[in-house]
């Protein structure tokens, strides 16, 4: 069994948290748990803040309108420098994974999405922290502020970084999609291409 079988074993019943399909209040209808996606071990590593509807029916995090534009802000990074053999070459073996804060979609009284609250994301911590482990990557993204928040080191329930993992922070692709004005989506994406392309050069070692 690979470290990341194990640990989609060891985790497959959710964390315990009230939201999770197996928590404290029973089974919540039409929910499940949602594992990362991507490569094991990855160079970057993206980290969001909860699975949406798409992804609690496909069990991938990452899946849906938020995921494609991720992937569109991840690709538009590198089109305009790997022209470069040497960065060609490097980007090309670079690997990706794709996780979150927590691996259930939060729901409300009304059974409607919403943000994982500090309880929640609390619970499913441990499991987050071994999921780090296991994925190993030079660079870990946060995606949105909520991600921010629990990541970066110095705040009171801060995930545990592993020593060494350069941090870098985009604006959440469902935040771009849903939360902007039209005009300024496209300057919100271009900024999210500059920060991955220049965190994963400074990690690369490759200069501008």
């Amino acid at each position: 069994m690979t470290p990341l079988q194990q640990h989609c074993q060891d985790w497959k019943s959710g964390c315990g948290s009230d939201q999770c399909p197996t928590g404290k209040d029973g089974c919540r209808p039409n929910t499940r748990i949602v594992f990362g996606r991507g490569s094991i071990p990855c160079d970057v590593l993206f980290i969001g803040q909860a699975p949406g509807w798409g992804e609690n029916t496909t069990g991938k995090a990452f899946i849906g309108e938020a995921g494609e534009l991720l992937d569109k802000i991840i690709e538009g990074a590198f089109k305009e420098w790997c022209h470069d053999a040497r960065v060609h070459r490097q980007y090309y073996s670079l690997t990706w994974s794709f996780a979150n804060l927590v691996n259930c979609i939060p729901l409300d009284e009304d059974m409607r999405e919403t943000e994982p609250d500090g309880d929640q994301i609390l619970a499913c911590t441990p499991r987050l922290e071994e999921f780090i482990r296991v994925a190993s990557p030079k660079l870990i993204v946060c995606v949105g502020k909520l991600a921010e928040k629990w990541l970066e080191p110095g705040y009171k329930h801060s995930v545990r970084i592993p020593a060494g993992v350069q941090m870098a922070h985009i604006v959440h692709p469902a935040a771009i999609l849903k939360g902007m004005p039209l005009a300024q989506k496209s300057q919100a994406i271009q900024r999210c291409i500059v920060v991955v392309r220049e965190a994963t050069r400074k990690v690369m070692g490759t200069k501008s």
